[in-house]
């Protein structure tokens, strides 16, 4: 999990966390700098519905495929927006000469390089006391800058989805420039105008590219002043700052003019595919909370297999009405009782989660949304993304919730999750900083849930069964002792046995078994994702696992304690010297059965044997053998006396083990004690082999008739009754050959109707990805 590249090694902030890896169900991601590179790679942009890109330093109209100047009004204005309206930063001393919070600021700037406008930072002016932005322009062999005073920068924050800055140019033009997410931009504009931009944003998303939209106001010097002074006036008030800010932002981004377009690519990340499908296949359920377009989201997800083709995608996009939510939710849910085990997906907007939120529809959605293989919630907050962590984290089930982003916007729901996981990104250390885990790469997750997260958690299990196992064998005999004492205060154990069991007897192995165990090698945990599920939702830890550690326990016990009985009671006379057994001496025999067991107990259970469980045993030994030999060896003064009984157990030890009969007794006892854990061990590993084998058939089958699949996307199907024949006829030239679906409306929504799909498909008004592929 180290990243050669990045030179940035894993980091753990939350170290009392590590099992909690092994029982994730839900995982709520980022998209954007999570999943994928946060390297932006600027695209194309539109103006008036005519789309244009760079190359060769030209811009090349796609519509005409005609060369158009820089110098067209236009494009010139586009051009200036962007190399004005940005929080770059320019460092002359660096290799890397422009610095940017920002990676879309920085293509932009880039983009404007290759087209001979330069960013040269920004100088203070101290006779103005103010900033210039100055930009050298190389147009047509001539070379110019240009200098733009910074009156005041309007930054960006996730709630507006826009920024915004106040320039005044050479001539004293004051200018207002914009950039933010079409959602955010749109209701600002005119409609007629916005209108000539719809074709263009819905083709770039559906390529999977992040689009912005800028805009401008040309400002009179008396709109200037009046917003200078509400701007003064909001900054100097302490309480209420944020709220008048707002107030004043909302006022001064109004009534905008559309410039233009942008559209910009961001590759996924090394190995995301691969990761989700693994981490689907281990039963995690993978959410994606981002604030991209619903379009841009769903190429993405469809890229990185999010989506696999067999789902059955509903989108709820827009619904701004409780009779809406209702609408679908119905509708919804009589689709997935007609299904059957048909693997769903849901795609829900910001919108949308808003209304369910307000209208306390919160449980409805949940109860939906836990029964999809896959969720993509687009055009979302950092509230919202919390909030919907929060709906699942604290549902009746409890999952267990793991989230993954790589930027401050992330912060919320990183920390809101049982787990939170940051990414070393581009757009600063916060997430990184204020979660549990952190890396640099998605693809790491995978190693992080499936090896770590297994290795903690059966090294933790075993631990706590096997301390439970060799307390109660030690335990339950002297329960047993009780019978043939009257239940007196007499003990079968000498009181030294008993303050060191735990202490010295037992201590080393387990310790080392909870540092170094690995019950599956590493490369068939990353390879074979079933392992993981064998131990969600503490399966290893479960009533049934517990239950059978204690038979064993008892098993155990009873063959220590009955074994030396019997024999004693066959013939009494067991020591060389020909004299009985006395208490002491039966004691040390049945914790000398009790050691070698429990020992024998940890080695079978112990799959990966090395050089620390060899020394365990040996330390172990060598703590049997101080304990016993050199307290029975020796005469020792007041108060040592305390711990041998008197003197009762000097030199009963080597009585004891000098008689073959004692030798066979604990060889008895011990293989009595072990065959059924023997038995059950072969039948265990069998009926893994069983699952194993059922899981890669169940896996190739779902491979197999992934290609025959129907990829159907329905949306909104509350609205779907009204544009249903005129969504039919333009998809009737389908080839596809897939099954029938039925879907069923509610009362209000007329009869049910079913639609073979070898003709027809089940369209939304407004399809996405063209329903089915």
């Amino acid at each position: 999990m180290y990243d050669e590249k990045n030179e940035q090694p894993a980091k753990v902030n939350s170290t009392d966390l590590n099992e909690d890896l092994g029982q994730i169900e839900y995982l709520f991601s980022d998209k954007t700098g999570t999943l994928t590179e946060n390297e932006m790679l600027f695209k194309h942009f539109c103006i008036n519905g005519d789309i244009y890109e760079e190359k060769y330093g030209d811009i090349f109209n796609l519509n005409s495929q005609t060369i158009k100047s820089i110098t067209n009004p236009k494009i010139f204005r586009l051009l200036e927006a962007l190399t004005v309206c940005h929080t770059v930063q320019v460092d002359k001393t660096s290799s890397e000469k422009y610095n940017a919070s920002s990676p879309d600021e920085l293509s932009f700037i880039k983009f404007c390089f290759n087209l001979g406008i330069l960013y040269e930072g920004d100088v203070f002016d101290k006779t103005k006391n103010i900033f210039n932005r100055r930009v050298v322009y190389n147009i047509k062999d001539e070379t110019f800058e240009k200098k733009y005073e910074i009156m005041y920068i309007l930054e960006f924050d996730s709630v507006r989805k826009r920024m915004s800055i106040i320039v005044k140019n050479e001539s004293n033009e004051y200018f207002l420039y914009c950039k933010g997410a079409d959602s955010s931009i749109a209701p600002r504009c005119s409609c007629k105008t916005f209108s000539l931009y719809e074709d263009s944003l819905k083709e770039f998303s559906e390529k999977g590219w992040r689009t912005l939209v800028i805009a401008y106001k040309p400002l009179s010097k008396s709109e200037y002043l009046s917003y200078s002074q509400m701007l003064d006036q909001a900054n100097s008030d302490i309480l209420n700052k944020e709220e008048k800010l707002d107030k004043c932002y909302d006022l001064i981004e109004s009534n905008l003019k559309i410039i233009g377009v942008t559209s910009v690519e961001d590759r996924l990340q090394e190995d995301v595919e691969g990761t989700l499908f693994a981490l689907r296949q281990a039963g995690i359920k993978i959410w994606i909370l981002t604030g991209d377009k619903l379009e841009t989201a769903v190429n993405i997800s469809d890229s990185c297999k999010h989506f696999s083709r067999e789902m059955f995608k509903f989108v709820l996009k827009n619904l701004k009405t409780t009779t809406e939510v209702e609408e679908n939710f119905t509708i919804i849910n009589e689709q997935m009782k007609s299904s059957g085990k048909q693997s769903y997906a849901l795609i829900i907007d910001g919108v949308s989660l808003e209304t369910i939120t307000l209208n306390k529809n919160q449980n409805d959605f949940r109860s939906i949304a836990v029964k999809c293989d896959a969720v993509l919630c687009c055009r979302m907050s950092p509230s919202q993304k919390a909030n919907i962590v929060s709906l699942i984290k604290n549902s009746k089930e409890r999952p267990m919730t793991a989230a993954i982003g790589d930027g401050a916007n992330d912060v919320s729901m990183i920390q809101e999750a049982h787990v939170g996981i940051g990414i070393y990104g581009k757009e600063g250390r916060n997430a990184a900083r204020s979660a549990d885990f952190s890396f640099s790469k998605f693809k790491y997750l995978k190693r992080a849930f499936l090896v770590h997260g297994y290795l903690y958690y059966t090294r933790i299990a075993v631990l706590v069964l096997y301390f439970f196992y060799k307390n109660f064998v030690f335990s339950v005999c002297q329960t047993y002792y009780g019978f043939w004492n009257a239940f007196s205060s007499t003990s079968v154990f000498s009181s030294l046995y008993i303050s060191i069991f735990n202490l010295i007897l037992s201590s080393v192995p387990p310790f080392i078994i909870a540092l170094f165990e690995q019950q599956k090698n590493v490369k068939d945990l990353e390879q074979t994702p079933f392992f993981y599920r064998s131990i969600r939702k503490n399966k290893p830890l479960s009533a049934l696992q517990f239950l059978k550690w204690n038979i064993i326990a008892v098993w155990h016990s009873l063959s220590c304690f009955f074994i030396p009985l019997g024999v004693c009671q066959i013939n009494s006379v067991l020591l060389n010297d020909g004299k009985n057994f006395g208490n002491y001496e039966f004691g040390t025999l049945i914790v000398t059965n009790i050691f070698i067991v429990i020992h024998l107990k940890i080695f079978l259970i112990w799959k990966y044997q090395n050089i620390f469980a060899l020394f365990s045993y040996l330390m172990s030994i060598l703590g049997f053998l101080l304990s016993c030999f050199l307290l029975s060896g020796f005469i020792l003064p007041f108060p040592l006396t305390l711990f041998t009984e008197n003197q009762a157990l000097y030199f009963g030890i080597f009585v004891l083990f000098s008689s073959g009969s004692i030798w066979f007794t604990i060889i008895l006892s011990s293989v009595v004690s072990i065959l059924p854990d023997l038995v059950l061990i072969i039948i265990e590993n069998l009926m893994e082999k069983v699952k194993l084998n059922k899981f890669a058939k169940k896996e190739i089958f779902i491979e197999s008739n992934r290609a025959k699949s129907p990829n159907t996307t329905v949306e909104n199907f509350s609205l779907y009754s009204i544009g249903m024949e005129r969504s039919i006829a333009s998809f009737e030239s389908s080839n596809d050959l897939s099954s029938t679906y039925m879907i069923k409306r509610n009362s209000t929504l007329n009869s049910s109707r079913a639609f073979n799909l070898k003709s027809r498909r089940i369209s939304p008004i407004d399809t996405l990805s063209q329903s089915i592929i």
